[in-house]
């Protein structure tokens, strides 16, 4: 079963850059660590690679895990983040993008949106300038047939939804980490666009707390996802993680989590990289010891 979601992710240039800004977006650095990951994992390359990492705490559970890959892909990743309260630096570029904020209007998913240039070229975030921040408050992503999608998330997530049609749908997915569920909009797809990657600029995948994954993931492709990676088992922020990636029928990638016990299937454990020094000016990260809740779900 799906728990919910747990993080989105953010593309950064320089990890340190990125989690500067997501303290600036009002989330809290939790640990910053180095994850081994096979190369079949993420598809991007054709060797393992180890891959900075950053998880931040957010004022409205859902978290931020901040990435810095060798290099980006260039194109826009496949979520925009919709934040309460105004952006943290309004002399940020302003994104004129007037069919979006209408139609955030009409999900009332923001009082008064307004979008931000926020993590470089692609990076886009939607802010309400009316309101007092309050961390992530939702997600928006595109797909060429809203009504598909739409389902795959109700099947996969037991998403709730207040309007589906082909213009758009709105509604709200459960978090485990959330005292209200998360907002999502999915709108249409913006013309064609390459095949989505994980490391798209911006905010390229969502994680969600799975208990049982093998069964989640036959479940998310018998609701029309693309399985991308086997489940694997790997350490971070010094608990091991079983891990597998999913693409929605959209094309959004959507990471499975749970807490790895002895016992469980996937792929061995990869070996452990050296926790990688706090950034600058961070707080230091500690090692959650709590129970194996979703809480615990680091990535």
């Amino acid at each position: 079963m799906i728990g919910g979601i747990t993080h989105v992710t953010m593309e950064a240039a320089e990890l340190e850059h990125g989690v500067t800004l997501g303290t600036d977006l009002g989330f809290t650095l939790d640990f910053v660590d180095r994850v081994e990951l096979p190369a079949a994992f993420e598809g991007i390359g054709t060797s393992d690679h180890t891959l900075p990492l950053a998880l931040l705490a957010g004022p409205r559970g859902i978290r931020l895990e901040v990435v810095q890959h060798r290099r980006s892909t260039g194109r826009r990743g496949a979520y925009t983040p919709l934040f309460e309260g105004p952006p943290p630096h309004p002399g940020r570029p302003t994104v004129d993008r007037p069919g979006i904020r209408a139609a955030l209007l009409r999900a009332g998913a923001l009082a008064d949106p307004a979008c931000r240039a926020v993590a470089g070229p692609g990076g886009d975030a939607w802010f309400d300038s009316s309101g007092a921040p309050g961390g992530l408050a939702g997600l928006l992503c595109h797909a060429e047939d809203v009504r598909v999608e739409a389902a795959f998330w109700s099947a996969f997530a037991r998403a709730r939804w207040s309007t589906v049609g082909d213009e758009g749908a709105w509604g709200s997915v459960s978090s485990p980490l959330l005292p209200a569920p998360c907002r999502l909009v999915i709108l249409p797809a913006e013309g064609d666009r390459p095949r989505h990657a994980m490391n798209d600029c911006g905010f390229p995948s969502i994680g969600v707390a799975a208990t049982a994954i093998d069964a989640d993931c036959a479940r998310a492709l018998a609701a029309g996802a693309t399985l991308r990676a086997e489940p694997i088992v790997t350490t971070v922020g010094g608990r091991p993680l079983r891990m597998a990636l999913i693409e929605t029928p959209g094309g959004a990638p959507v990471e499975l989590l749970s807490v790895h016990r002895d016992g469980s299937r996937g792929r061995p454990a990869a070996r452990r990289a050296p926790v990688a020094p706090a950034a600058s000016g961070a707080h230091p990260h500690p090692t959650t010891t709590a129970g194996a809740g979703p809480d615990d779900i680091h990535a």
